[in-house]
């Protein structure tokens, strides 16, 4: 069992760490060269019809700033050994993402359409 915990923890932070690098590319660099994007446009896209029209990248790409804010100080918090707030705040963002992915209502994209609301 000691073992096992000795693997599991090193490839969960290794994969936090690496959805965190995808969070911060998605969000602060380019949300179309992002590697969920990019498989995206050349496994899923071809296979679809044209679309009838495109949306706004902006809400999606804040909801990845979102995710990056609540994701890395989890990772930090493992770093730390704050397992508790680390576990809390990977739960939030699994959570969130969950929620997108059954309902396919993004949070973080309605976040981004209720502060350019209060800004206008």
């Amino acid at each position: 069992m000691l073992l096992l915990v000795e693997v599991a923890r090193p490839l969960a932070l290794f994969l936090l760490a690496s959805q965190i690098a995808v969070f911060a590319f998605t969000a602060f660099v380019s949300f179309q060269w992002s590697v969920w994007a990019q498989l995206f446009a050349r496994v899923v896209w071809p296979r679809l019809a044209a679309p009838a029209a495109l949306v706004d990248a902006r809400p999606a790409r804040f909801a990845q700033l979102v995710g990056f804010v609540i994701s890395a100080p989890a990772v930090i918090a493992f770093a730390v050994d704050l397992d508790v707030a680390g576990y809390g705040l990977t739960a939030l963002a699994v959570g969130m993402a969950a929620v997108t992915a059954v309902t396919g209502v993004c949070l973080g994209c309605r976040l981004y359409t209720l502060t350019r609301r209060r800004q206008a």
